[in-house]
């Protein structure tokens, strides 16, 4: 059930999620790859892809939208560890996907282009409806969703 932007879990109704926000998932190549600004997903077939694992939300999302668009990718390896696949992606091992944020922007050699077909994940904070009204815990999920806004 959706209440504003709470979420209240039918089979587990003591617990809330606080819809933070959406973030685009991004495509992350080498400085000198060379394709267009938008890419569909269907042109990164032939390429190797460095990626969190497929039972990580972003590895099963990427895959499941590579299969939809036709085809699967070509995994060199994967971990859970963003700066490691950024850094692997700079160093020319693979091209990746991967939430906007979690881009090691500090690391030379990567560039980000958008997606053709727009994919994003969603951030959530989940809690015990019983814990809400803690100070502690308002203070928490307050933090929370400051640094998801970017403020």
């Amino acid at each position: 059930q959706i209440d504003g932007d709470v979420v209240v879990f039918v089979d587990l109704p003591d617990l809330v999620a606080h819809e933070l926000r959406t973030e685009p998932l991004v495509l992350v190549v080498p400085a000198d790859w060379r394709g267009p600004r938008r890419v569909p997903l269907e042109r990164l077939r032939e390429q190797w892809w460095v990626m969190p694992p497929s039972d990580a939300a972003c590895g099963a999302a990427v895959r499941s939208a590579c299969r939809a668009a036709g085809f699967e990718p070509q995994v060199r390896w994967t971990t859970d560890d963003m700066f490691v696949l950024s850094k692997a992606v700079a160093d020319g091992h693979g091209v990746s996907v991967l939430p906007a944020l979690s881009v090691a922007g500090e690391i030379g050699g990567l560039r980000v282009r958008p997606l053709a077909e727009p994919l994003e994940r969603r951030l959530t904070a989940v809690a015990r409806a019983s814990t809400l009204t803690r100070s502690a815990v308002r203070t928490v999920l307050g933090a929370i969703e400051s640094a998801a806004a970017g403020r």
